[in-house]
This record gives structure tokens, sequence and C-alpha cells, in this order.
């Protein structure tokens, strides 16, 4: 009776126990998900927010309207699932973008992360460069995420966690390709970004834009920089040569994947990163013999603003041909070419042609006026965008519209697109 007795008082327990007692749900992969155009839902509040901004420097509404016009505007709501998420790294709070083109999950792109320039609150990603970077990628087929880092800024710390967090949310999103996993990093964010892939084995490939990668020759050649370091880097005073160092990849080049391709490019008049930096680091690419490609632009700047749909290009070139091969090749022989054959014959013979291609690349390339203007001319028929410059997504808006109206016209379009591209 007392045995009876014991047995129903606990199958009456358990019934009234809560159902997550002995199956605790897993937390959510972002603790906040906010349409990117929740607070500017229209053309006109969007404008407004841009000429509001706080530390950033002003931009005349003219001019504004001219680099996002309108229909672009109205284009890129319509376009892209674009959110402004939160995410704990470290029992930091962490808020960062993630923006892909609308569509079927079942189309699965790659995911391309994008790690900013600046320090602390400078250089931060906003609304504007939402249009100027972000959109632009995603348009060229990527699920594009970037981390605004933790606000305690460590200068390439414990900050590139947060990188390292994001991309483990982000892997697992629906239509996101994880083996196909890109990073693009401008400036300091060339530094996170080659902090991230020493650490990790799933980068397909990476692309830098004025990317800092000797932090103690770049202090010679810019001592300002000594104050942003003293401000933000833990035990900086203590041992110096230590931290710059460990946030300079020229001196463990070594140690990043070996079949990863690394694409750099730099703005010969670059004055705030040397373009010595990247000619170091392809050197010393060159001398590990890993795959890679130097591209430097005469008389351009920190911002490639002289060339920036050409550096476009090649970025969007360097990840479709980086992600073709981790789609169907080896990831030990990259930079190979679209169109991967199938008998093995041809794989061997073509994975060797590819191998003397990445070589090959490894010289400088300095584009010069002649090829600057052509590669511009097929940037522009091509429809593709600039990185920090938004009117590709006016282009491709124009060229939707074309399709709607003229259906043949618009396959013709795709085609010659494909192509070019």
């Amino acid at each position: 009776m007392l045995r009876t007795l014991i047995i129903a008082l606990a199958l009456t327990w358990a019934h009234a126990a809560p159902a997550h007692a002995d199956a605790p749900t897993a937390p959510p992969a972002f603790l906040s998900k906010t349409d990117c155009f929740q607070s500017t839902p229209d053309y006109e509040s969007w404008v407004a927010s841009i000429a509001q901004r706080t530390g950033a420097a002003a931009v005349a509404k003219a001019q504004l309207e001219a680099l996002v016009p309108a229909r672009t505007f109205a284009f890129a709501r319509a376009a892209f699932d674009c959110h402004v998420v939160t995410y704990d790294s470290g029992g930091h709070t962490v808020s960062g973008y993630v923006v892909r083109p609308k569509g079927d999950d079942a189309d699965r792109l790659p995911l391309l992360v994008y790690n900013r320039g600046g320090n602390g609150a400078f250089g931060r990603l906003d609304s504007l460069q939402l249009f100027q970077t972000l959109l632009p990628l995603a348009k060229a087929g990527h699920v594009v995420v970037a981390s605004q880092y933790r606000d305690a800024d460590e200068f390439g710390g414990r900050d590139v966690d947060d990188v390292m967090r994001l991309i483990d949310l982000s892997r697992t999103l629906p239509g996101t390709d994880g083996e196909r996993v890109f990073l693009l990093g401008q400036s300091r964010g060339a530094m996170m970004s080659y902090r991230v892939a020493r650490r990790r084995s799933d980068i397909a490939a990476m692309a830098t834009i004025a990317g800092a990668t000797d932090l103690g020759a770049g202090l010679a050649w810019r001592p300002e920089m000594e104050r942003v370091y003293r401000a933000r880097i833990p035990g900086y005073a203590d041992d110096k040569p230590a931290a710059l160092r460990e946030r300079s990849a020229l001196h463990w080049a070594e140690h990043l994947p070996a079949g990863m391709p690394v694409l750099l490019l730099h703005g010969e008049a670059d004055d705030r990163v040397s373009v010595d930096d990247s000619r170091a680091m392809a050197a010393r690419l060159r001398q590990l013999d890993r795959p890679h490609k130097l591209v430097v632009y005469p008389g351009d700047d920190h911002s490639l603003r002289q060339n920036r749909r050409a550096a476009h290009a090649e970025i969007v070139a360097w990840f479709r041909s980086a992600g073709t091969a981790a789609a169907g090749w080896d990831r030990t022989t990259p930079c190979l070419p679209s169109g991967v054959p199938r008998s093995t014959l041809q794989r061997l013979h073509q994975a060797r042609q590819a191998q003397r291609t990445c070589h090959e690349e490894s010289a400088e390339h300095a584009v010069g006026r002649g090829d600057h203007d052509g590669s511009r001319r097929g940037v522009e028929d091509a429809g593709l965008d600039g990185v920090g410059d938004g009117h590709g997504v006016l282009e491709e808006e124009d060229a939707h519209h074309q399709r709607q109206r003229h259906p043949a016209a618009g396959h013709r379009e795709m085609r010659r697109r494909r192509v070019v591209g």
C-alpha cells in the first residue's frame, strides 16, 4: 500500500513539473534580431537618419541622394533580408549585421564575413555603409555578416572572439553554405581576418583591402597610432613588441591555413596603412609557396576611392573561384577555375595548371590607367557594384525592372552577366 502511494505521488509530481526542468531549451542563436529598416521605413526618414549621425562625417543631402537614390533604397528594401543582430561573445553583448538576397533558403549561398576597420566607435558600420559595402557584397551572391566588435575594443585581442562567435552562429543560418566561408577585412579588419584564419580550418578564402600586416613597422611609419595602441591593447606598456607581433600576420604567416587563397588589394598612395604591408605579406606568402594575389592601385588611397568597382570585381571573382574549389575540389588545390571537369586525368592536369596560375599571380599587379579603364567598363557592363559605392544596387534594380518589362531581354542580360562576371 505504501509502495503504491509513493509511486502515485512520483507520477503526479512528474506530470506537474515544467517541461523544461529535464530538457532545458537551447539559447537562441542571436539575442535580438531587428529589421535594418525598422526605424527608417521610408526614404525620407532614412536620409534624415544619416544627416543626424553622431561621430561621423557630415554628408550633404544632395550628395547622399546621389549616392543612394530613392529607387535604390526601395529596391534594397524589396530585394534583401537585412537585420541588425546582437549576440553574446564571452559575456559581452555584441551587435552586427546579417544580410542576404531574398529567395528560397534551398539556394545555399556562401558565408562572407566582413571585418570593418577603425577602433572603438570610429569606423562602426551604419546604415550608409550598409549601402556602400554590405548590400553590394550580398548582391553578388553571399550571406554577409559583420561584427561591430565589443565595446571594450582590444584592437585584435579578445575582440577576435567576437568574429569567431559570429561565424559559428552564422554557418547554420537557413540558406547558408557553411562549407564556403570567406573573410574580407579592411584596414584593421584585415588584421582581424588573419587572426581568425589562423584559428580556424573552415575558411575557404580571404581578401584584404589596405590590410595592416606589420604593426611594428607601421608604427614607425605612422607614429600617431601609438596613442590608439596604448589605449586599446591590454599589456601594451608591459611588452610592446609582443603585443604588436601578436597582431602582425607577417610574423606568423606560416601558421595560416596552407591551402587558403589570399587576395591583397592596396592603394599605392595610402596614407593610413603603408602599401609596404601588403607587399611584404605577398612576398612572405610567395616564400611559403601559398596561393595569393597582390593588386596595387597606383595613386589610390586607403579606401580605394578611384578603383572601387575594379576592387569589388577582384573580390567577387576571387571568392567565386574559391567557392567553386570548395564545392568540388580538395582544399589543397585552391585558385581553381570554374567549370570543374570530372575526368580524373583532366582534374589532375587542371590542378597543376591552377597551381601555376596561383604562383604567376603572386607577383604584384600594378593596375595601370589602361587596365583600370578596361576593368571599369567590364564591371559596369556586368552590373556589379564597388565596395564603398552604392550605385550597383541601382543598376541591379534597373535590370530587374527591365526583365519584368522585357523578359527575353532580361534572360539575355543574365546570360551576359554570367559570362562577364
